[in-house]
């Protein structure tokens, strides 16, 4: 009698999958979210792959923009970059990500340095933070070794930042060595947490009404959870609870700025607005951006599909006041991208935002903050372009041609 052949007990978008036996198939296949275009042609932009470890073969891409800056001597920021992927699927060589890192290291200009780490259920948490550690001990020994990045980048100024699992990670990095940690030259100035992964026993009124076409459903984040955790842990353990009851305070650790963007669909959103609000308590300096965007009932998209001819924002909209974080003012551009909407390009949009407002005393401040939207084959990038204070007692409003884009009634993609 020939033996049973392992079948499919999970399956992670077609990408991951766990069989009966208890091995683990992946697909070299991507997800369709997950491909976007990159651009062809002279990006201003070099790029190279390393090996930031060769006990687990674990790879990171690094950019830097070709013109460093008006001065021959400039140098520039570093944003240490983690991707996202419920910490099991992901690469920063995916094209999603890949494309992302060009952008930022063109647009802030910054030198971005983006960072595979080991993937569950063959690894399960903390390997991934763990990861996140090694690759800024890297860091370190690369800023006194390597002089591709020693020409670039300015080690004083280091930021941490990532999406979703990235998110998580990036939290974990800058809790572990806080400003100075990592001893000179390097030092995390900040840290930028996008839709962080986060997760709790108790299930946020986020989780319980998630849509079941969302592009992360409280279905696959529960798988996600079931693979990433270590075997008998509860979603309290601290690699994904961050403020929770088995986490550790941090009160003591002194952190750079951090800057917390949640998405009015997505399903961290509650788990984000605590994190910052608890981070907030511990005497850290947190601002949460709330990212709302109008629904179109018409496409059951999260914008409207008006398109609208590109122009140069600088042209247009000033600077971020200097009510808003200090991040935003030193990276002068936040990029945010959302997954799984099709449909758009060049698209002037506005929308609110919410920022402060967690600890004693503070007030919230709503901005209407307005970008640039652009879409390929699946993937939003949003640029923020300008931002305006309301006046006392008004409903917040920009003035232009993006305001009316931004209200016009939705057509047909």
């Amino acid at each position: 009698m020939s033996p049973e052949q392992p079948y499919v007990v999970e399956d992670c978008r077609g990408t991951l999958q766990l069989m009966s036996d208890g091995t683990v198939r992946r697909s070299a296949e991507l997800p369709a979210v997950f491909l976007v275009d990159v651009p062809d042609g002279d990006l201003g932009v070099e790029w190279r792959d390393v090996t930031y470890n060769q006990e687990h073969d674990l790879n990171a891409r690094l950019y830097q923009p070709r013109h460093l800056g008006a001065a021959n001597d400039a140098r520039l920021p570093v944003v240490a970059y983690f991707h996202g992927g419920g910490f099991c699927i992901g690469s920063g060589r995916w094209p999603c990500f890949h494309a992302w890192c060009l952008r930022l290291a063109l647009e802030l200009p910054a030198v971005v340095l983006s960072f595979d780490y080991r993937l569950a259920p063959e690894h399960r948490l903390p390997a991934a933070q763990e990861d996140g550690a090694t690759a800024m001990s890297w860091l370190r020994s690369a800023a006194a070794s390597d002089p591709w990045l020693a020409g670039a980048a300015d080690f004083s100024r280091v930021f941490v930042a990532g999406d979703s699992a990235g998110g998580n990670i990036a939290h974990h990095v800058a809790a572990r060595f806080g400003k100075t940690g990592l001893g000179p030259p390097i030092c995390l100035r900040g840290s930028v947490l996008l839709m962080p992964a986060m997760a709790g026993e108790t299930r946020t009124r986020a989780e319980l009404e998630c849509p079941p076409d969302a592009f992360l459903t409280s279905k696959m984040s529960d798988t996600y959870i079931r693979f990433m955790l270590p075997d008998g842990a509860t979603r309290d353990h601290p690699a994904m609870n961050l403020t929770g009851p088995e986490a550790p305070g941090l009160e003591a650790v002194a952190m750079g700025p951090i800057l917390v963007v949640a998405a009015e669909h997505d399903i961290f959103r509650d788990w984000n607005t605590h994190y910052a609000k608890r981070m907030k308590e511990w005497g850290k300096e947190v601002d949460l951006v709330e990212l709302a965007v109008p629904t179109n009932p018409s496409n059951k998209t999260l914008l409207p599909t008006v398109e609208k001819k590109r122009q140069k924002p600088s042209d247009r909209f000033p600077q971020p006041p200097t009510e808003v974080s200090g991040l935003l003012r030193s990276l002068n551009k936040v990029h945010l991208y959302l997954y799984g909407l099709t449909a758009f390009s060049g698209i002037g949009i506005e929308f609110v935002v919410r920022t402060g407002g967690h600890g004693r005393g503070d007030e919230s401040t709503t901005l209407t903050m307005v970008g640039l939207l652009e879409v390929r084959r699946g993937v939003v990038q949003l640029e923020l372009t300008g931002v305006q204070l309301p006046e006392s007692g008004a409903e917040p409003r920009v003035a232009g041609n993006l305001d009316k884009a931004a209200r016009a009634t939705p057509e047909q993609p």
